[in-house]
């Protein structure tokens, strides 16, 4: 019933949730059609007046211009061109002309002259100045179409630039011809451009609107408002490039409207272009965007106010509904909790049981394997002990790992390695006497107690040994796991109890490290605890612990051994990490290097070298006589392989300031047997800012030639252990020639380790190996010592090797 109220109660809620959310969003698509059709209305309504504007003014534009038309006709037909005296000729006459002309001036506002030209294109009379007589306008666009088109009476030009007024100026002309209807000259008159802005006065532009007079050269001849624009004066007869008026100049349209930024005052706007009739003019009336939407912006937050209104109030009143349905089903629900009250009292109790089975299940047995885990087989361990001591009888604790586990689980699944440990866990309790115990430690670490074994201590560890090998016996036998056979052994450590006094956990530490001896023997094994293995352990702890504190401390330091040439020269050095203990004195390198690599702190050690080596570097660049010098430093796989290595060594560099051409890697073949590619990349970043490299220990480890002519290396180092018998062995002699060989197809040099007498040098250097190293040199030491032990060399004898000589 409560499940039916439940239900009844969601569907409720969901169809109040429906009805509230179709009605916000029915609401909000009626507000968003009517804020999109009032934008196109008020867009359109823009639109209609700002060509309503621009056709407006073009009119009146054209109409002055046809008044002033008017008024040139009306002088020309009184002028008889053939019969105009010059100012030579009769003056008196010359000036009532001028006069005449000045006073028609005065019938055209914002005019600057009314001037007559001969049929050549010069002023013959003015209104103006009278040194204006004789000014040439034959090149200009209007005389010419006024003198090369009879047709043609008049004429209006583009607005140009006059150098006598310095201004731009318009002019309106009118054809004068002679009896026979000859061109015989013009009457024209000169308009500046407050004549433009003159008729732009009477339209009146509303906020944020612009009207605009261009010519067909888009030439800006007047603009109102005229103070919204800084500098508008110097923009008059300025080219504008509006860049939109092309198909009204080519008379392809007559009105053209458009929206764009204003190249006069950076407003955008919505523009209206027209052409006024005839003329070379276009009216532009433009208003605002800001402007046209001011209205519909109001409207806009208005209606998203009011819908932000309404969908409140509708949530209220769905939050409202919702909760009288939520008491209702509450309500419903309480009158039943009663009758389930008594249902429930008896069902709670009986799981009340259940679950405290459970709870000792779990705190006592492994979930997966059923097994006694940590916790109860603890238990049992120390009464065992307790027994073992009062009977005199020995018992046994035996620790087992199941070998490659995690890998299972990596390339199969937890699900799989579930099931290979419930079997393991079924065969390692087969293998054992009832009274004794198997648990589950966690993961995939299982525990034996044996109790009852001989009192003799050998007896005893041989009945704990037949055990142990029927257990790695039963596990090394094929698994079914998902109907696929499964292989998998075990490591198994083994240790004694008897009447020494010793902690259940002191017993597990000697099993686990009995356990962790027979993984490294190979696995699939077992060992017998000892008491060196506690020591050896103990000693590892202690190393390791001293360790970080010489890194801390700065115990360590480097050592130097040389290099030389044939001839004895010095040519550089290799530097050798040293631990100085305060203790046990200097510490060679073979007994911290290997501890160093397993713990991590090869990392922190690595850098220090290489920085020590940098700073080496730098000071020998300060002394002319040691700045050409090399100094290699070897480096670890595990630092090479590390994601900070390149960054590393660029760091140390650029600290120091040492030369990086100056500076060598070492390098092992046991770091090409993992991402060659990561190494060979490393290597030329750093061998581009000049750092070389040379393979250590050649020949002793993995060499590929596949992979040697791969790497940019430099050199190549022979190996001491094949330099040191090369005089009375004769394959290590052919080892040594056939490196010397090798590198030199490959085109690196070769450095031969370990050269400890003269004998050695001189073998060497005749075989083609002329870079040595070793203690006939000197033995590692500070840089003074290195210096020091070189001079008094004699020189290996140069002569060439016989062909039968094989060492």
């Amino acid at each position: 019933m409560i499940a039916l109220g439940e239900d009844r109660h969601l569907r409720l809620t969901l169809k109040a949730w429906a009805l509230y959310l179709g009605v916000c969003l029915v609401l909000a698509v009626v507000i968003a059609w009517d804020l999109t059709t009032s934008r196109e209305q008020d867009m359109e309504a823009a639109r209609q007046r700002t060509h309503a504007t621009s056709v407006l003014v073009s009119e009146w534009l054209y109409a002055a211009f046809e008044t002033s038309g008017a008024l040139l006709s009306s002088m020309a037909g009184e002028i008889r061109p053939e019969s105009l005296p010059g100012p030579e000729e009769d003056p008196e006459a010359h000036a009532r002309i001028n006069q005449w002309l000045d006073r028609h001036l005065h019938l055209l506002p914002n005019t600057k002259g009314i001037a007559l030209f001969d049929s050549e294109g010069r002023m013959t009379h003015t209104s103006g100045p009278h040194h204006e007589i004789g000014h040439d306008i034959s090149d200009q666009g209007h005389f010419q179409a006024l003198r090369d088109n009879p047709d043609l009476e008049r004429q209006v030009s583009r607005a140009f630039f006059s150098h006598e007024t310095g201004g731009f100026l318009v002019a309106h002309a009118q054809a004068l011809r002679d009896a026979e209807g000859h061109f015989a000259g013009l009457l024209g008159v000169r308009l500046d451009l407050d004549f433009f802005d003159h008729w732009l006065e009477r339209a009146e532009p509303t906020p944020g609107s612009s009207l605009t007079i261009l010519d067909h050269d888009e030439r800006l001849l007047a603009r109102r408002p005229r103070d919204t624009v800084p500098g508008l004066e110097a923009q008059l007869g300025q080219p504008v490039e509006a860049g939109r008026l092309a198909p009204l100049i080519r008379d392809e349209k007559d009105t053209l409207q458009f929206a764009i930024i204003s190249p006069v005052d950076g407003m955008h706007r919505l523009f209206a272009a027209r052409m006024v009739r005839d003329l070379p003019f276009l009216v532009v009336a433009g208003e605002a965007q800001q402007t046209i939407m001011a209205t519909w912006w109001q409207k806009f937050w208005t209606l998203s106010l009011t819908w932000l209104v309404i969908a409140g109030l509708g949530l209220l009143v769905l939050r409202g509904y919702l909760r009288t349905i939520r008491y209702d089903l509450e309500l419903q629900r309480s009158h039943r909790s009663l009758e389930e009250a008594n249902r429930t009292l008896g069902q709670e109790i009986r799981d009340r049981q259940k679950a405290e089975d459970e709870i000792k299940t779990l705190a006592f047995f492994d979930p997966l394997t059923q097994l006694p885990n940590r916790r109860l087989f603890t238990e049992r361990l120390e009464a065992t002990v307790h027994i073992c001591r009062q009977e005199y009888r020995h018992g046994a604790l035996l620790f087992i790992d199941l070998d490659n586990f995690k890998l299972l689980n990596d390339t199969l699944g937890h699900d799989r390695g579930d099931q290979l440990l419930m079997q393991a866990a079924r065969r390692i309790s087969g293998c054992v006497h009832e009274a004794d115990t198997v648990a589950r430690l966690g993961g995939d670490e299982f525990v034996v107690m044996l109790c009852g074994l001989s009192h003799e201590t050998q007896e005893a560890i041989q009945q704990a040994e037949i055990v142990a090998d029927k257990i790695l016996a039963s596990l090394k036998h094929p698994y079914l796991l998902g109907g696929q056979e499964h292989h998998s052994t075990a490591s198994v450590g083994i240790t004694l109890f008897h009447q020494e006094p010793v902690s259940v956990d002191e017993l597990m530490k000697r099993a686990d490290l009995a356990m962790y001896q027979a993984k490294a023997a190979g696995r699939n094994t077992q060992r017998l605890f000892n008491p060196d293995m506690q020591a050896l352990v103990i000693a590892r702890a202690a190393l390791e612990g001293d360790l970080r504190r010489a890194l801390s401390e700065k115990q360590f330091l480097l050592h130097y051994q040389a290099l030389v040439d044939d001839d004895g020269v010095l040519t550089g050095a290799e530097a050798l990490l040293r631990w100085q203990h305060p203790d046990r004195g200097l510490v060679p390198p073979g007994e911290f290097i290997p501890l160093a690599e397993d713990t991590g702190l090869i990392l922190p050690i690595g850098q220090w070298v290489l920085e020590a080596a940098c700073a080496q570097l730098a000071e020998w660049a300060r002394d002319p006589s040691l700045k050409n010098l090399k100094l290699a430093a070897n480096v670890s796989a595990r630092q090479f392989r590390h994601p900070e290595f390149v960054p590393g060594v660029l760091r140390a560099l650029n600290t120091t300031g040492a030369d990086p051409h100056r500076l060598k890697l070492e390098i092992t073949e046991s770091l090409l047997l993992e991402d060659v590619e990561d190494v060979i990349s490393k290597m030329r970043q750093l061998r581009a800012r000049g750092i070389s490299f040379a393979l250590d220990d050649f020949g002793t480890g993995y060499s590929s030639l596949s992979y040697l002519k791969r790497l940019p290396l430099d050199d190549v180092k022979i190996d001491q252990s094949f330099v040191r018998d090369v005089l009375i062995d004769p394959n290590d002699a052919a080892i040594a020639r056939t490196i010397v060989a090798l590198a030199g197809t490959l085109g690196l040099r070769v450095i031969a380790e370990g050269v400890e007498t003269r004998e050695h040098w001189e073998w060497l250097s005749r075989h083609g190996c002329h870079t040595h190293q070793g203690y006939y040199f000197g033995r590692p030491g500070s840089v003074v010592a290195m210096l020091e032990s070189l001079p008094g060399r004699p020189l290996p004898m140069r002569r060439r090797a016989h062909p039968r000589e094989t060492s």
